[in-house]
């Protein structure tokens, strides 16, 4: 709809991904000093991230929104009420929710 409005989207498009590289890079060179750097140090956050998508649904945005909002609930919940199992509840969930819809909460089958 921009394009036919006379914007340019490939340069839109070439300046938004430009700007998230500089932010990412200057998140990094800030954070560097006050945080210990491994090489394993985002696994965590990709685990999670995977078990969102998974729950979610493959290519669902609205899926993934509802899983990240669900699994954050579980983990303070987890937190609070079981703090030695707040690990495995996640887990748990996605192993429910695939069992019950295997292409995830909003998924469509292939």
């Amino acid at each position: 709809m921009t394009a036919i409005q006379g914007v340019n989207t490939n340069a839109v498009s070439t300046m938004v991904v430009a700007v998230g590289v500089g932010l990412a890079g200057l998140a990094g060179t800030i954070a560097a000093p006050l945080l210990a750097l491994s090489p394993t140090m985002g696994d965590s956050i990709a685990i999670q991230s995977f078990m969102i998508v998974v729950i979610g649904g493959l290519g669902s945005f609205s899926g993934a929104f509802i899983a990240a909002l669900v699994i954050g609930q579980i983990y303070s919940f987890g937190v609070v009420l079981l703090p030695w199992a707040t690990t495995v509840l996640p887990l748990l969930l996605m192993v429910v929710v695939l069992a019950w819809r295997p292409a995830g909460l909003a998924g469509r089958r292939a």
